[in-house]
């Protein structure tokens, strides 16, 4: 995961926050990270200690933090494909365009793309199924378990900070 992965620049300045705090081996907690983006310059670009501290509520829980962070880098390489289509797109308006031209424009521009860890190029409809696969692998609850499999795969698992509700007649 890196700071590019965010599609919201706010995100990739409190992802960048973190990562000094992680290489400085600081403590990384919310008055670490407001001292640690204070020192950067890029606190009150994305709202103050007021809107950090509100992250920390809305945080993802330490057993679904993987599955979030597989999340971001999947939609950072579909951003990525998307803007090499756009490339092409261009390219193909271009006057002195060839189809040769623009398909080695294309091959060039998703070779860009950064795929996970930066793997290297693989075909699209491969990259969604396993994504999707591994967002819908059964019995993966992540969280707290309920000792009710179908809860469990219902909700993943208990989270902290989730309120779940169960209700029957």
């Amino acid at each position: 995961l890196v700071s590019s992965d965010f599609a919201i620049e706010d995100h990739r300045a409190i992802f960048q926050g973190l990562c000094s705090l992680l290489e400085s081996d600081s403590a990384i907690d919310v008055i670490c990270l407001v001292d640690e983006m204070a020192r950067l310059g890029t606190l009150e670009a994305v709202g103050g200690p007021v809107r950090i501290s509100q992250l920390q509520a809305m945080m993802a829980a330490a057993t679904t933090a993987p599955r979030h962070a597989r999340t971001i880098v999947a939609a950072s390489a579909l951003r990525g494909v998307y803007n090499a289509a756009s490339v092409v797109q261009l390219a193909c308006l271009e006057p002195q365009a060839t189809a040769e031209g623009v398909k080695e424009l294309a091959r060039q521009e998703l070779e860009r793309v950064r795929i996970g860890g930066g793997t290297p190029w693989r075909d699209a409809s491969e990259v969604l199924s396993n994504t999707m696969a591994r967002i819908f692998e059964p019995g993966g609850a992540r969280g707290i378990t309920t000792g009710f499999p179908a809860l469990d795969e219902a909700f993943n698992g208990m989270e902290s900070g989730a309120l779940i509700v169960v209700a029957a007649r």
